[in-house]
Formats: C-alpha cells, sequence, structure tokens
C-alpha cells in the first residue's frame, strides 16, 4: 500500500517519471494500465494523501496503480483524512482475506450479520488517538448480552484504535458498545469499521482503469452467496446504491485559466517570441530539456527553499493563495441506483451483477465512489456491504477542441526553424494544463527538417517544439500527441491556417419545376482553415444539362461555404458543410440566374498529409428562377483535395 502525495523533489522538481528509464509494460503507450492477463509480482496499491487536488498528483499515483496491478484488485482512493485512510487500508486486504466491510460509518444503533459468517471483526476508530478505550460486542438474545472476544480484546492509543473478533458469530442484531461499562463510550469513536469473513460476497468494480473526460464509467456490484447469485425479488429485494464525490474544476483549467498575481480569469496567450529557449538542463534520457521561466522559476524555488514543490503544484499553491481558497471545488451525485435488470450498463439481466453506466466524468480529477448494498436473501436473512473506492479521470484532449499552430522563429543562411505549439482541451473544455510535459510530444509526420530541442513547457497550458529545416525542399508538417493519441497535423507555415485546393466531379439531379434534365457536374473549390474543425471554402461548377426541346445550355453554381470537421487530422474525416451564393443559367433560349443556398455532408479520406479524396451530397435550395418559384436539387460530388 504505497501512500503518497506524488508529488516528486528529490533529487529535483524537473525529473520526470520518464527519466527512471523503467516501465513494467513499456509496450503501453500512453501511460495505460499493463494489458489484461499481466500479473504483478507485487501488487501495489496508492493512496493519494494530502489536502486535496492541487496539493496531491492524483494521476501519477492512478497510473503507478494501473501498472502494477496484481492478482487482487487495488484501488486507487483519495483518502483526505485519517478515517478514510483506515477504511483504505481495509478495503486493500478483502480480496486477499476474503472478506467484506459490511458497515463504515458513525457507530450505529445496531448491525446485522446475516448467517454463515466464520467471523465477525469490529474495528473502533479514534481521530483523536488518546481517547481510544477497548470495545465489546453484544447481540440480541431477547436483550443484547455481551459475547467475548474470540481473542482478548485490544486497543492502541498511539494509532487510535479498538478491536473485537468473534469466530462464528451467530446472525442477528448486533452492537459496539464500551468494554468497561456495557454501554456508551467516554468519548465517542470517529468512525466504526464491521468485517465479516463472509459466505455472502460482494466484489465491486470501476472500469475502465484509466479513463479520459466524457468516457463513460461501468460501475458493478457483484453479490454471490456460496458461489449463487443474489437477485432482486420480492421476496428477497436488493439494493444498491452508489453516492459519487466529483470534482467541478480540473487541476489543468485552474492553472491555465487564473492570473497567479490577481486571480483574475484569464486566456491561456501563446507567450511572446523567444528565439532563445535555453537548453542547459541535464536529461538523463538524452539530449537536453527546455528550460523555460515556468521550470526556471520552480528551480529557483528549490534553491531558495530546499524542498520545493514540483512546477505544477508550485503554480497550483501560488493561486489558492491568491484566490483565498484552500482547494479546488468538489460536489456530489447522491443515491445513483445499480441494476441488475440489462438496462443503464447491465450487460445481462438476472446474474447478480449489478451495473450502472455512469455518464458523469466530464471534469478531470478523482471520482470517489461510495457503494452500498442493503439486501435481503430469498431466506429471508438482511445483509448491508459496504466499499469506497476511486478513479482519477484524466483530460482526454480532442483536434476539434484544442489549438495549434506554428509560426517561424528564426531564418537565414539557407535554414529556418518553426516552432509547433498547441493548446490540449477536452471537448467540455477542460485544459490538460502545464507540468504535462511528459504526456506531450510532437511528431514530424511529413516533410523536410528535424527537432531542435525537447518539448518546451510555456506553464499556461501552451507546449510547444522547434523545427529546423531548409525551406528551399517544403515545410515540415508535425502532428502533436497527447498520451501518445494523435491530434490534428499542423503544417501550414505563419500561422494556424491551412489552405486546400480540389477539383471535382458528379451529377446534379434537378426537379421536373425547372423543365430541365439531370446532368453531369464539374468545378474546383479553394478552402482555408480558420483553426480547429472550421474551414471557409468558395467553389465554382458548372452542370452541362438541356431544357425539354433538347436546347443545350449549363447550370453554373457560385458558393460560399463553412464547413466542420468531425474529426479533424483524422486518416478519414467526415464534416458538416452549409453556405450560401448565386446559381446562373446560361446557354438557354430563357437565362435566368437567382440567390441559392446548400446543406450537405461529406468524408474526405487522406491518403497523405497533403493528398486526399473528397466525396460529398447535398441539396441546393435555388429561389424564384425560370418562373418555377424556389425548388430544391440535389448534388453528389468526388474528387482529389489537395492541402498546403
Amino acid at each position: 500500500l504505497l501512500l503518497s502525495d506524488g508529488l516528486q523533489n528529490r533529487p529535483g522538481t524537473t525529473l520526470l517519471p520518464a527519466d527512471a528509464g523503467y516501465d513494467p509494460c513499456p509496450a503501453v503507450a500512453g501511460f495505460n494500465p499493463c494489458p489484461a492477463g499481466t500479473v504483478s509480482n507485487v501488487p501495489v496499491s496508492t493512496v493519494a494523501f494530502g489536502q486535496g487536488t492541487g496539493d496531491v498528483d492524483e494521476g501519477l499515483l492512478n497510473e503507478i496503480r494501473g501498472r502494477y496491478l496484481g492478482d487482487f484488485g487495488t484501488s486507487y482512493d483519495l483518502a483526505s483524512n485519517v478515517e478514510d485512510l483506515k477504511e483504505t487500508f481495509i478495503n486493500g486486504l478483502e480480496d486477499l482475506y476474503t472478506t467484506n466491510l459490511i458497515y463504515s460509518g458513525v457507530n450505529p444503533v445496531s448491525f446485522v450479520v446475516e448467517p454463515g459468517v466464520d467471523r465477525l471483526v469490529a474495528i473502533a476508530s479514534w481521530t483523536d488517538a488518546a481517547q481510544a478505550e477497548n470495545i465489546a460486542l453484544q447481540r440480541d438474545d431477547g436483550g443484547f448480552e455481551t459475547v467475548d472476544c474470540s481473542v482478548p480484546a485490544a486497543s492502541n492509543t498511539t494509532v487510535g484504535f479498538a478491536v473485537c473478533a468473534i469466530d462464528n458469530p451467530e446472525p442477528g442484531e448486533w452492537k459496539v458498545v464500551a468494554a468497561a461499562t456495557g454501554g456508551a463510550f467516554d468519548d465517542p469513536m470517529s468512525r466504526l469499521f464491521v468485517v465479516v469473513d463472509l459466505q455472502l460476497r460482494a466484489r465491486f468494480g470501476v472500469e475502465p482503469a484509466a479513463p479520459g473526460t466524457g468516457e463513460p464509467l461501468l460501475l458493478t456490484a457483484e453479490l454471490r452467496d456460496a458461489g449463487r447469485p443474489v437477485l432482486h425479488s420480492a421476496a428477497g429485494p436488493v439494493r444498491v446504491t452508489v453516492r459519487v464525490e466529483t470534482p467541478e474544476e480540473g487541476l489543468g483549467t485552474f492553472a491555465s485559466t487564473h492570473d497567479p498575481q490577481s486571480c483574475r480569469t484569464v486566456r491561456p496567450q501563446l507567450p511572446k517570441l523567444d528565439p532563445v529557449v535555453s537548453l542547459t538542463a541535464a536529461d538523463p534520457a538524452g539530449g537536453q530539456r527546455a528550460q523555460t521561466p515556468f521550470m526556471a522559476a520552480s528551480a529557483a524555488a528549490a534553491a531558495a527553499a530546499g524542498d520545493p514543490d514540483p512546477p505544477l503544484y508550485a503554480l497550483v499553491s501560488r493561486l489558492l493563495e491568491a484566490c483565498g481558497r484552500e482547494g479546488l471545488a468538489r460536489g456530489q451525485d447522491p443515491g445513483l441506483e445499480l441494476r441488475d435488470d440489462g438496462t443503464g450498463g447491465d450487460a445481462v439481466a438476472g446474474d447478480g451483477v449489478y451495473s450502472l453506466r455512469y455518464d458523469g466524468a466530464d471534469v478531470a480529477g478523482s471520482y470517489v465512489f461510495r457503494f452500498d448494498v442493503d439486501g435481503t436473501t430469498p431466506d429471508g436473512e438482511r445483509f448491508t456491504r459496504t466499499r469506497r473506492t476511486g478513479r482519477y479521470v484524466r483530460v482526454q484532449p480532442t483536434a476539434a477542441a484544442s489549438e495549434t499552430g506554428s509560426r517561424l522563429v528564426q531564418q537565414g543562411g539557407g535554414l529556418a526553424v518553426r516552432e509547433f505549439h498547441i493548446l490540449p482541451r477536452d471537448r467540455f473544455g477542460g485544459y490538460l494544463g502545464p507540468g504535462m510535459a511528459h504526456k506531450v510530444d510532437f511528431v514530424k509526420t511529413a516533410g523536410p527538417g528535424s527537432f531542435a530541442g525537447p518539448v518546451i513547457d510555456y506553464g499556461n497550458g501552451w507546449y510547444a517544439r522547434r523545427v529546423q529545416y531548409d525551406p528551399s525542399q517544403g515545410e515540415p508538417v508535425v502532428t502533436p500527441t497527447v498520451y501518445g493519441r494523435p491530434l490534428a497535423p499542423v503544417g501550414r507555415p505563419g500561422g494556424r491556417g491551412r489552405f486546400e485546393l480540389g477539383v471535382f466531379g458528379g451529377a446534379t439531379f434537378f426537379p421536373d419545376e425547372l423543365g430541365i434534365e439531370d446532368g453531369p457536374a464539374a468545378g474546383a473549390r479553394l478552402g482555408f482553415r480558420l483553426g480547429g474543425p472550421l474551414v471557409l471554402e468558395a467553389e465554382g461548377a458548372s452542370t452541362s444539362t438541356e431544357d425539354l426541346a433538347a436546347n443545350g445550355g449549363r447550370v453554373v453554381q457560385l458558393l460560399g461555404a463553412v464547413r466542420l470537421d468531425l474529426a479533424p487530422g483524422a486518416a478519414l474525416t467526415p464534416f458538416l458543410r452549409a453556405g450560401a451564393g448565386q446559381v446562373l443559367f446560361r446557354g438557354f433560349p430563357l437565362e435566368d440566374e437567382a440567390a441559392a443556398y446548400h446543406a450537405g455532408g461529406g468524408l474526405t479520406a487522406w491518403l497523405a498529409p497533403s493528398l486526399g479524396i473528397r466525396a460529398e451530397a447535398r441539396a441546393l435550395r435555388i429561389e424564384d428562377v425560370l418562373g418555377a418559384g424556389a425548388t430544391d436539387s440535389y448534388q453528389g460530388t468526388a474528387g482529389v483535395v489537395l492541402r498546403f
């Protein structure tokens, strides 16, 4: 059981986890858990212990848990006080000793022990350790009577606990009392934990192990009585609920969008271009690490304080102080119910696995789940189970929500240096934030040149890397990656836009009201990417046709449009498109023209960073023309796209 705040400050705050050069599952990209079937010789549970988000590297501890998941299901928990820490320890032993925690909370009036229990263990805990005193267990047998502990009752005033264990306890109502008086305690306990060695077993799960924002979580509680599934029925009702403690603001977003001096909300700006970025920090993995002001400030703090926080957490500490806050806001999702009826994420009805698909993980941070089971067996015996576990949900950036671009740093002597940059965000607007350079990379996917230095962390959510190249050989195309996942390639010099030139052919289908035949269409279009998923387009095309009297003519369309790419940067990019313009009828005995509006969608298949094939279908509404009034035509096209 690894208890830590996850903040590494020796031998220095700029040392990254990857610098240690050891990964038990090196074939897995993006710091995900080891593949299914991996067995760790030493399973490791982690407990993030500190003052909460901003004081604990929850993500790192979750990665450690995922990398060393052993034969029994370890769990990640955020422990914010000593009682939660004790509960985490008890939970960590459940699978090892085949036990379940059936109660955790203040000392109740009584609790229920069902038949078939081999051992009952009550652990009383006092946050003020000096208040601890011996406890006794009493069972209701027509009146509560004390039952001797199977081993002498013990208490500890250093840690603050007392314990009593009963072998083969009789089923029924039990309660915990002070051993000295058989009644109330001089100082009420802070928390009571009741554990049973069981016949009726509950196993709880939260999947996946390393989720990203917006990814649904599957919550499960599997109930077995002597190996048989425990099912809900009128004779034996079973209720499984979960309370979720949720983050209300992400650490990366908080660090990226607040001014550390005034706490005012700001939009992270790409810093002014500095041609000289120091590369003097030693990197054990080879090469150098960019020494930005963000990193340098932490190095200065290290020299002054001797035991500093890493740069991100030093920044968050300053922000919280400037904002007059103790930590980031958290909320609750209370009373959600798990079901075993094949709905709401449950895979199979009636198999004893109660499930819930949880779709509320849209903010990065620690989600803590409190499962509570209250049921009755078919034999009419009541039982309870409880479990507290958690998952860290990381920011999952998307190409559409992130900002990317490039800028020229230096040019001369036949060489140029261009900086490619990204501001990673997820689809909910959450920022990856600073201090995550070991999760961000840039891959050169086309063009000349090589990287001149490592990833630069600008300290406000922006990351960059520079490429040195010969401009006479063309321009480089670079794709940013976060957690090993590629986002949109960046390749247009001098800004965030990118030009596209396309030619296409197809067919236009006219309504009978126009009195002209369907015909083949051909044309060209020019596009300019505004940034992210939006592209402005202008096009011209002509459809060759004839009227009902066999008089030949052509329909010319001059249209503008806004295109929304649904997966920018992907090899297959679906899109939606809408716009307006003018349509001209020429060469017919009666010539005319009118305004037109169009909308449709399609798909571009990128064969290379600069070459693609595009197919599209759309509706074309033409205002009053040729005396036919407003009409709807349809058009299907396919063609080649060049990107430059």
